[in-house]
């Protein structure tokens, strides 16, 4: 006893000192290299998480310009557009000033005109991000617009933003912080909220200019996709045009000491450095190929040197206090451990001494209780196996004696019909001597010395026997055939197959369906076979079957259910447990009556003598 304790109390002492010295190796490591890996990785983070982000927002943005010009498009495109402009253009030709009716066409023009201004303000009240939308030929002082309004009567085809829209009809002008048009919002939004989008109207069928079309975008969409993302204490987010303008920033003072020519290299993929009011910040920018936009992300670079060292000596304390307390835990982690473990090598020492009564008091559900648990089931299955092994080799010899009696009276009565085959010869008795003959094949092929593997021509033979012994009795209300199917080889007769399972169905088919039909029925027996398989079908023509019943009887077969006929369900079991479920008994019931039993088995190789024969093939599923 005591030179176990001993060894149990070595075993705790290696456990604790491995704890301890694992916990203080990675909590010096920790001390150590934690702030710099912490540093190392926040500013890793800062620049994945910002040029994420800075992806999403330009994404966005570009998003939300689009959105505008996709409504412009529309716009431009409309008929009622295109017509109220054309009048205009028509207004100055030759046959207006001749022929036209003037009156006509101004009515029109102002029809044209209302009908756009109610449009125009559907859309807009529609579109929360949309100020106004106007309609205009720069050249006429009227215009069709919804929230806006000229703020003196010149006319509009000086407007920079007019001129700028029609030199490139092919795209959409964008003009951010539009300051000095001629043109004032209702709501009377400052530059710096809005951004100005601009399209020329072209005529389809002169493909010429003859309008433009312009929305006031408002920057409230923006403000929002830049006033979510957070970059460190001191990030932000702000957005330049072509020009090294500001087009929107979110109130910080960051913004407006950045310079302009730090960004005029193009997009910057790697973070730029540069010191800010004595701080050091990096510098993420993207260029959008549809707004020709900058899109800038400022973030401080690193940590502050105080926050470093306060992160140290609170990295040093905690991990004073968590060795020391991590050594009291270690304590008793290591006794809670080796004390199961001492009890169970003690039982498998008198399991070993074969004591097999032995039992392990087994406290709590961990893993070494489940080890225990585990060791008191095997001492208990080792037992019962020990048990089964007696009680198997008592039903065994229990089952060689029956077995020698049930080949002992088959034996008798094969040679008891012998001899009265014999008497019938004496007596002149030819029909008994056939039936005898029948009957006494029957019991030679189903007693195959044993084999439970016979040569497929010795089961056909069989079924012969039974046919004849039950037309002998049914006289003229049975008739049979037994038929090869085209393309039988006759060597195939040779391979072997297990044995009886072709009577039953041919007695299913007497019994089940011949027999309870009015007038004489027949029976079929195809024997046919291809691609390493082979089929026997048993086809009559009685009373067959309901198909509710077929489909009851096909399932119990597929569940290998006893509720079926013995016969039925012998031959189905034999053949699955043999060579697999895909060989088996099917049955279908035929649209004139009757019934089609048909079996499928594999062609199996090295049996090539009559059932009197010992031979037995290699089989397996």
């Amino acid at each position: 006893m005591f030179l176990r304790v001993g060894a149990s109390f070595s075993l705790r002492l290696r456990l604790m000192a491995s704890f301890v010295l694992l916990i203080g190796i990675c909590l010096v490591s920790l001390s150590i290299l934690g702030s710099m890996y912490y540093q190392r990785t926040i500013e890793e983070q800062n620049v994945i998480q910002s040029r994420q982000m800075l992806e999403q927002v330009q994404n966005s943005m570009d998003a939300y310009v689009k959105s505008g010009a996709s409504m412009l498009d529309f716009i431009r495109t409309e008929p009622d557009t295109v017509e109220y402009l054309r009048l205009y253009e028509t207004r100055d030709s030759e046959p207006y000033k001749t022929l036209l009716d003037k009156s006509k066409v101004e009515e029109r023009r102002l029809q044209l005109e209302s009908s756009l201004n109610d449009r125009l303000g559907e859309r807009v009240r529609m579109h929360d991000e949309v100020g106004g939308i106007l309609v205009a030929n720069g050249r006429e002082r009227t215009y069709a617009a919804y929230g806006f309004y000229k703020v003196t009567s010149d006319k509009l085809e000086g407007e920079s933003w007019y001129q700028n829209a029609l030199a490139r009809p092919d795209r959409v002008y964008i003009m951010p912080a539009p300051i000095g048009r001629n043109l004032r919002n209702w709501r009377n939004y400052a530059a710096h909220d809005i951004v100005m989008l601009a399209h020329a109207v072209i005529d389809p069928d002169t493909q010429e200019a003859i309008g433009v079309v312009a929305l006031d975008l408002k920057l409230e969409g923006i403000k929002k996709l830049l006033s979510e993302p957070k970059l460190g204490i001191n990030g932000t987010v702000f957005i330049l045009d072509e020009s090294g303008d500001v087009v929107y920033s979110p109130t910080n003072p960051l913004v407006y000491r950045i310079r302009p020519d730090w960004f005029a290299a193009g997009d910057a993929n790697a973070p730029e450095m540069h010191r800010i009011a004595g701080e050091n910040y990096q510098f993420l920018s993207s260029i959008s190929d549809y707004t020709g936009w900058r899109t800038i992300a400022v973030f401080p670079y690193g940590m502050p040197s105080d926050t470093i060292r306060s992160l140290q000596r609170m990295t040093f304390l905690v991990a004073s206090l968590v060795l020391v307390f991590a050594s009291l835990i270690a304590n008793l982690i290591t006794r809670s451990v080796t004390k199961p473990l001492f009890s169970l090598q003690k039982q498998m020492k008198r399991a070993e001494c074969g004591d097999l009564d032995v039992h392990l008091s087994v406290m709590g559900h961990d893993e070494i209780g489940q080890l225990g648990n585990s060791f008191n089931a095997m001492m208990n299955q080792i037992r019962a196996l020990i048990d089964m092994v007696k009680l198997e080799q008592k039903r065994k010899r229990e089952a060689e004696l029956t077995a020698l009696q049930a080949q002992i009276n088959p034996h008798f009565l094969y040679n008891t019909l012998d001899t009265i085959q014999w008497m019938s010869l004496e007596h002149n008795a030819p029909e008994i001597v056939e039936v005898v003959g029948a009957l006494t094949k029957l019991f030679r092929i189903s007693l195959s010395r044993g084999s439970e593997f016979i040569p497929l021509r010795d089961e056909l033979e069989h079924v012969r026997s039974y046919l004849y012994i039950q037309k002998i009795r049914y006289e003229d209300k049975l008739h049979d055939a037994i038929v090869f199917d085209p393309g039988f080889d006759p060597a195939w007769l040779d391979s072997p197959v297990l044995k009886l399972i072709v009577q039953p169905l041919v007695e299913n088919a007497i019994y089940h369906g011949i027999k309870p039909k009015k007038g004489p029925g027949h029976i079929e027996i195809r024997v046919g076979g291809g691609g390493g398989v082979l089929w026997v079908r048993v086809t009559d023509d009685g009373v067959g079957m309901p198909e509710e019943s077929r489909a009851a009887l096909m399932d119990a077969l597929r569940k290998h259910s006893r509720e079926v006929g013995y016969g039925t369900f012998n031959v189905h079991e034999r053949l699955t447990l043999h060579f697999g479920e895909a060989f088996g008994l099917t049955l279908e019931v035929q649209p004139s009556g009757g019934l089609i039993s048909e079996i499928r088995f594999p062609m199996l190789a090295g049996l090539h003598a009559s059932a009197d024969t010992e031979s037995n093939p290699p089989v397996g599923r």
